[in-house]
Formats: C-alpha cells, sequence, structure tokens
C-alpha cells in the first residue's frame, strides 16, 4: 500500500501540467510595453517559449567604462482550447511586451484566423 501511495505521488509530482488558455477577460488586461514578470502573473506560466534573437550590445559610458549586455527576444506562447478560446502569443524584448498576437490554428498548424493586437484597442 506504502508502495502504491508513494508511486502515485511521484505520478502526480512529476506530470507535466500545461498552462490554461488566457481568456479573453485576462487578455484584454495585456499591454505593450507591461513586463514579464506582470503578464505571467496575470496569464499563468506558458505552455512553450523559444528565444528567438539574442544579441550582444557593446556600450561605452560617459566615465570610458565599456559594458556588454544582450538584447533578447522571446515568444511565450499559451495554447488555445480548441474551441473558443485562441491560442496567445506574446512576444517579449528585453523582458516587456512589444508584440501580443491571438490565433486559432486550424489544420495543419495552419493559421486560418489570425488577429493582432496593436495595443491600441483596434
Amino acid at each position: 500500500m506504502k508502495r502504491l501511495f508513494i508511486l502515485i505521488l511521484f505520478t502526480l509530482i512529476t506530470a507535466p501540467l500545461y498552462a490554461a488558455p488566457i481568456s479573453f477577460s485576462e487578455y484584454k488586461f495585456i499591454s505593450r510595453g507591461m513586463s514579464q514578470a506582470e503578464v505571467y502573473l496575470r496569464a499563468g506560466q506558458p505552455d512553450y517559449i523559444v528565444e528567438t534573437n539574442a544579441s550582444e550590445v557593446v556600450t561605452k559610458r560617459p566615465n570610458g567604462r565599456i559594458v556588454k549586455h544582450y538584447d533578447t527576444e522571446q515568444e511565450a506562447v499559451w495554447y488555445g482550447d480548441g474551441g473558443s478560446t485562441p491560442a496567445t502569443i506574446i512576444t517579449f524584448e528585453n523582458g516587456k511586451v512589444k508584440a501580443i498576437n491571438r490565433t486559432s490554428f486550424g489544420v495543419g498548424g495552419r493559421s486560418n484566423n489570425m488577429e493582432i493586437f496593436n495595443g491600441s484597442g483596434q
């Protein structure tokens, strides 16, 4: 009995957890310029993250000090439920929202209804 309990507990802990789709009531409050942390607090962790671009930037400060940092761009994906809630793709640039896309995936993963929210409510 103890082995069965441990096996069930292990299975529950290690089972993959999927993010819930972002409902429209949450989606409408996400805007360009929000921090990545704010989006994750509002929408939860995404299903998938891909780093699309990273580049090294070298800056010389007025005091002569040279500073290196990386500009990063990531895309976070929240899958839809296959019905009325579409998938949401949010592009982050240096930890800030750059673009917000909602899409319903059609057959073969192709988008058949792409809506791009430009941050102005249109």
